[in-house]
C-alpha cells in the first residue's frame, strides 16, 4: 500500500472512530448518569436537540482524542450483520462515493487463488467434496477421463461466502496465519454479491482496510451505518445493571409519556449495553406493512449472596420451547420507513417503538406505543382515547417519504386491543423471544433465504454471555426449526412457509390463541404443524354448502381458502380480513412462499415454477376499530323507540314471562358431548349422566370417553357460544372478525351490540332502563323481553351476502336460527334431531317445556315433509325459540356479564386443573 493510500485511509477511519465516540459521549452527556447507578429519576434523560448539537461540532473539529475513541472500539465491536437498517443507513452507491473505493472480480479471483485453490481449486483438487473453476462462469471440459461440469466462482459464491462468514472455513490454522486476509476476502466478496456478483469492477461498501465499518460525518453525504444489532456489539465484560430503573418499572401502573425515561433513552449500543439492555434480532421475522425492525431486551437485577448485582437470566421451560422471562423484563421492538433525501441517499427514520413490560400473574403486563417527533430526538406514548375514554385507539400517520417531492404515505399504529389479540396467545405476553426465533441459521437451514454474519450466528452464546439468557451453553443445543415435527418438512417450501407461520401466525393460530380459544378456527401453526398437514380441514366462516378447504390435496390455489385469505386485496375480502391479522398492505414475499408451498402437492416443479405478479403497496387500507362504549350516566338502548307500543316492542313481547320451572331448566348443567382430555385435568373420579344417550356409547355399548370426562353446560351458554358468539364474542364484548367486517363492510354503520357494556353494563344498572309499571301499582323489569323481542324481529339492519352464511338467512335475528334447530325435534322434520347428536338433550327438553308434547301428532309432518297443522306448529316454534331466548337472557345476565364465560370442550384446565369440579 503507498504512503498515500495509508494516509487516506487513516484519515477515514479517524473520522469513523470520531463518530462513534460521539454518540456514547452524547448519551452520557445527557442522561446525568454518575457511576452506574442513577441517582435521579430516568425522566432526566430525555434526548434534546440543543444537547446533541455541540457534541455533533466537537466530532466535526476533531475534539476528542483517539484515546478515548480507540478505548470504546476495544470494548465493543462494530456489528456483522446483513440487516442494516437504523435511521442512517445510506444507500451503498452514497457509501461508495464517500470511500472512492472499488475492486474488482479479477481481485477476487487472484484472493480465492491465494486462500482456497490449494484445496478446493477445479479440476485437481475437490477437499470436502466441494470444488470450483477459478473463472466466472460454469464451464463443462474434459477432466479425470470423463466430459463434466465445473462451477464457477458465481455459481459457487453463495455456498463460499456462508462458510466464509460462518467460521467453518478456512481452518483455524490457516485463519490464524492468515493476518486478516479471510476477514478482507469476505468484504469484498460480499460486496460482489450485493454488486450482482459482476463480470468486472464493483463499488466497495464504507469498509476500512480492516473491514470496520466506517462511520463519518453526520450530514447529507456520510451518515452512521447502523444495524438490527445497533452499531457495536459490547464485550461481555461491558454488560451492566440498571438497578434504579429496575425499581422505578417495577413500581410503575402505567408507562413514562415519554421514550427517553425508559431504557431505549439512547440507541448507542455501549451505553446500553453498560445499562443492560441488549439488542437481539429473531430468525423469523413479523411483517409490518414493510417496515425494519430493531429489538432489544433488558432483564431486571438483584443483589446476590456476595451483594453483587446480577441479572435474572431468562430461563428455558422444561419443554425448551419457551423461555421464561421474569417479572419485570422490558423488550422493545422499533418501526422504522426509509425516506428518500433530496440528495438521493435512502434512510430510514423512526416512527414507532413498542415496550412491553413482563408481569408475571397475578399481575398484567404493561404495554404501549411511542410515536417518534419529526426531529426523532423523543417519542411520546400513544393516549389516544377510545370511545370509552381509556387508552389507546388506532392511530393513522401520515409520513413524509421523499424530500424532493413531498410525497406522503399513510402508517398505521395499532391500538390496544389489537395488541392484546395478538399477544395473548403468549404465556408471558411475549413474542418472538424463544429459541427458535433467538438461534439464527445459515443459508439454506431452517429454511434461510439470506445470508448470516458472524454476529447473528452467535447470537445465542452472546446472551448466554451477558447473563441475558441460562440453559443450554451453546446455540447449537437449541430446537431446530426443521426437526421439531413429528415428521420432517416435504421439501425446501414447506419449511419456509413453516418458518414464516411462527413469525407472523402462530401467535394467533395456538390453543391459547384468538384464532383458535377466541373463535374456535381449527388451523393449528405452532412450530412442526405444517409438516403433516391435514388437507382436509375446511373452513368455519361458511355454512355446511360452501366450506372450503384450507389448503387443497391437489395444490389446486383457487380452491384452497387460506391462499384466498392471504391474497385477495382487502378491498375484495368482503367481511372478512385479509391475513396475517392486524397487518395493513399486502405482503407479497408471503403470497410467494404460501402459493409455492401449496403447489407442492401437486408437484415439486409445480412449486418451483410458481410465481407472483404481486406489489407491494404503498397507502394501507386500515379500520379504525374501537368496539367500546363511551361513557356517559344513561344508557342508551339501540331501538330507543322500544317503549312505542307500535312502531317498538308490541304487547305480545312486552308481556313475555318466564315461569320459575323454565329458569330452572335453562340454568341447568346439560351433557353436550365430551371435553378434550388434557393432562393437567383433573376430572372427577366418579360421574355418570342421570341418563345415557346413544351419542355417548359405542355402537357396543361401551362409553366413547369416560363418562367423568362429560362435558357439562347450560342451555343458555351452550347456544349463546354456538349461534350468537361468531358475532358478540365469547365473552359478550362484540369484539370478533365477523364484528370488525360488518363494520369495515358498512362504512362504520353496523355495530354488533356489545351486551357487557351495553345492556349489562354498570353491574347490571344499565338493565334498569326497562323498569316499566306493572299494572298494579309498581315496577317490573322486561329487560328479557327486550333482548327477545330484537334478537327474533327488532334488529332492523341490512347485511351482506357473507353474513347470510352465519345467520342463516335470518340476518340479525338470530333467535331464529335456534326456532330452526328447536324445529329439527319435530317428529318428520325435514333434518329430524336423533339422540345419536351430543346437542340433542341441550334442546329436546328447552324447546318442549310448557311448550306441547313430542307425541302431539298435530306438531307432526306428514310423508310430503308437510306441516300437518301449520298454526299449531308455528305458535310452538315460537314459544321454543323464547324459551331458547330466556337461556340466553340468563347466561348473559348471571354468568357473561360478571366475566364467568363458560370454557368450551377444549378448556378442560378452567374448571379441573386444580381438583376443582364444575357440573
Amino acid at each position: 500500500m503507498t504512503i498515500l493510500k495509508m494516509q487516506i485511509n487513516t484519515a477515514i477511519k479517524t473520522a469513523v472512530l470520531l463518530l462513534i465516540w460521539c454518540v456514547a459521549a452524547c448519551a452520557r452527556k445527557t442522561s446525568g448518569d454518575e457511576g452506574g447507578v442513577q441517582k435521579n429519576p430516568p425522566s432526566g434523560q430525555r434526548n434534546n436537540p440543543k444537547t446533541v448539537q455541540p457534541i455533533e461540532k466537537r466530532l466535526l473539529d476533531n475534539d476528542l482524542s483517539e484515546t478515548e475513541i480507540a478505548e470504546r472500539l476495544r470494548v465493543c465491536k462494530p456489528t456483522e450483520t446483513t440487516a442494516a437498517l437504523l435511521a442512517l443507513k445510506t444507500d451503498p452507491k452514497i457509501d461508495s462515493a464517500a470511500t472512492g473505493k472499488t475492486s474488482s472480480f479479477e481481485d477476487i479471483k487472484e484472493q480465492l487463488k491465494t486462500a482456497c485453490s490449494s484445496c478446493h481449486g477445479a479440476p485437481e483438487a475437490n477437499t470436502g467434496g466441494f470444488s470450483y473453476l477459478s473463472e466466472w462462469e460454469d464451464r463443462t471440459f474434459f477432466a479425470n477421463g470423463k466430459e463434466q461440469l465445473f462451477q464457477g466462482i458465481k455459481s459457487a459464491s453463495n455456498k463460499m461466502i456462508t462458510a466464509l462468514k460462518s467460521g467453518s472455513m478456512p481452518p483455524n490454522r490457516k485463519k490464524d496465519a492468515s493476518d486478516g486476509r479471510f476477514l478482507e476476502l469476505t468484504e469484498m466478496m460480499q460486496d460482489w454479491i450485493d454488486a450482482g456478483t459482476p463480470n468486472g469492477s464493483f463499488p466497495r461498501s464504507n469498509k476500512d482496510q480492516d473491514g470496520k465499518t466506517i462511520g463519518a460525518k453526520l450530514g447529507q453525504k456520510y451518515n452512521l451505518n447502523t444495524t438490527d444489532l445497533g452499531d457495536c456489539v459490547p464485550l461481555p465484560s461491558k454488560a451492566g445493571h440498571d438497578p434504579q430503573r429496575d425499581a422505578f418499572f417495577d413500581q410503575l401502573l402505567t408507562l413514562p409519556l415519554n421514550i427517553s425515561d425508559t431504557d431505549l433513552y439512547t440507541l448507542d449500543a455501549l451505553e446500553l449495553g453498560q445499562k443492560g439492555t441488549f439488542a437481539y434480532n429473531v430468525e423469523y421475522p413479523l411483517w409490518a406493512d414493510n417496515a425494519e425492525k430493531g429489538r432489544w431486551i433488558h432483564l431486571p437485577s438483584l443483589k446476590n449472596k456476595e451483594g453483587k448485582w446480577e441479572r435474572l437470566g431468562a430461563q428455558l421451560s422444561d419443554n425448551a420451547k419457551n423461555y421464561i422471562l421474569p417479572d419485570n423484563t422490558r423488550t422493545y421492538k422499533n418501526f422504522y420507513k426509509s425516506f428518500l433525501k433530496a440528495d438521493g441517499t435512502k434512510v430510514f427514520r423512526k416512527v414507532e417503538t413498542r415496550i412491553i413490560v413482563v408481569r408475571n400473574a397475578p399481575r398484567t403486563p404493561l404495554f404501549g406505543t411511542y410515536v417518534w417527533n419529526d426531529s426523532e430526538t423523543d417519542a411520546t406514548l400513544v393516549t389516544t382515547p377510545y370511545r370509552d375514554s381509556t387508552p389507546w385507539k388506532d392511530t393513522v400517520l401520515e409520513l413524509t417519504v421523499e424530500d424532493k417531492s413531498d410525497r406522503t404515505r399513510t402508517y398505521a399504529v395499532p391500538g390496544r386491543e389489537r395488541c392484546v389479540e395478538c399477544h395473548k396467545g403468549s404465556d408471558q405476553f411475549i413474542l418472538g423471544f424463544d429459541p427458535l426465533q433467538i438461534h439464527r441459521r445459515t443459508l439454506g437451514e431452517g429454511g434461510r433465504e439470506s445470508l448470516t454474519t458472524n454476529d447473528e450466528l452467535q447470537q445465542v452464546d452472546r446472551l448466554l454471555s451477558y447473563g441475558v439468557l441460562q440453559g443450554p451453553k451453546r446455540a447449537e443445543m437449541t430446537p431446530l426449526l426443521e426437526k421439531i415435527g413429528p415428521q420432517e418438512p416435504r421439501n425446501v417450501h414447506e419449511l419456509r412457509a413453516q418458518g414464516y407461520f411462527l413469525g407472523n401466525c402462530v401467535h394467533c393460530h395456538n390453543p391459547n390463541g384468538f384464532a383458535m380459544k377466541d373463535n374456535e378456527v381449527k388451523l393449528e401453526f405452532t412450530a412442526g404443524k405444517l409438516f403433516n398437514f391435514n388437507t382436509s380441514q375446511k373452513s368455519i366462516h361458511f355454512d355446511n354448502s360452501q366450506k372450503k378447504f384450507f389448503v387443497s390435496s391437489t395444490g389446486n390455489l383457487d380452491a384452497s381458502y387460506i391462499y384466498e385469505r392471504v391474497s385477495k386485496p382487502r378491498s375484495e375480502q368482503g367481511l372478512f380480513t385479509s391475513m396475517p391479522m392486524h397487518t395493513p398492505g399486502t405482503d407479497c414475499r408471503l403470497i410467494k412462499l404460501l402459493g409455492k408451498w401449496i403447489r407442492s402437492f401437486e408437484s415439486i416443479e409445480a412449486a418451483n415454477a410458481f410465481e407472483t405478479k404481486c406489489k407491494d403497496s404503498e397507502n394501507i387500507e386500515w379500520l379504525d376499530t374501537d368496539f367500546t362504549w363511551p361513557k356517559s350516566d344513561k344508557y342508551l338502548p339501540r331501538r330507543q323507540d322500544w317503549r312505542d307500543p307500535v312502531e317498538g316492542m308490541t304487547p305480545y313481547f312486552r308481556d313475555l314471562v318466564m315461569s320459575d320451572g323454565l329458569q330452572k331448566t335453562v340454568t341447568k348443567p346439560v351433557p353436550v358431548g365430551f371435553w378434550q382430555a388434557k393432562p393437567e385435568c383433573n376430572f372427577p373420579t366418579n360421574s355418570a349422566p342421570e341418563k345415557y344417550l346413544p351419542w355417548m356409547l359405542t355402537s357396543d355399548g361401551t362409553p366413547k370417553q369416560p363418562l367423568n370426562q362429560l362435558y357439562y353446560t347450560s342451555p343458555g351458554a351452550w347456544y349463546f357460544r354456538t349461534s350468537c358468539a361468531s358475532c358478540h364474542g365469547t365473552k359478550a364484548d362484540g369484539n370478533t372478525p365477523l364484528a370488525r367486517g360488518l363494520l369495515n363492510w358498512s362504512g362504520g354503520s353496523v355495530r354488533v351490540a356489545n351486551f357487557v357494556e351495553g345492556l349489562f353494563g354498570k353491574n347490571g344498572e344499565n338493565l334498569r332502563e326497562f323498569d316499566v309499571p306493572d299494572g298494579a301499582g309498581g315496577t317490573k323489569n322486561i329487560a328479557g323481553q327486550y333482548l327477545i323481542w330484537m334478537a327474533m324481529e327488532g334488529t332492523k339492519v341490512n347485511l351482506p351476502p357473507e353474513a347470510s352464511a352465519f345467520l342463516k338467512g335470518h340476518k340479525a335475528q338470530m333467535l331464529r336460527q335456534l326456532r330452526d334447530k328447536c324445529g329439527r325435534h319435530l317428529i318428520g322434520a325435514q333434518q329430524e334431531a336423533s339422540n345419536r347428536h351430543e346437542d340433542f338433550g341441550v334442546f329436546r327438553d328447552v324447546c318442549y317445556f310448557e311448550n306441547g308434547a313430542v307425541e302431539d301428532t298435530e306438531l307432526h309432518f306428514n310423508d310430503d315433509g308437510l306441516p300437518l297443522n301449520p298454526a299449531k306448529q308455528n305458535a310452538w316454534l315460537d314459544k321454543a325459540s323464547i324459551n331458547a331466548g330466556w337461556a340466553i337472557y340468563e347466561y348473559l345476565k348471571n354468568d357473561l356479564s360478571k366475566g364467568k364465560p363458560a370454557p368450551s370442550k377444549s378448556e378442560c384446565e378452567v374448571s379441573f386443573s386444580n381438583g376443582f369440579v364444575s357440573k
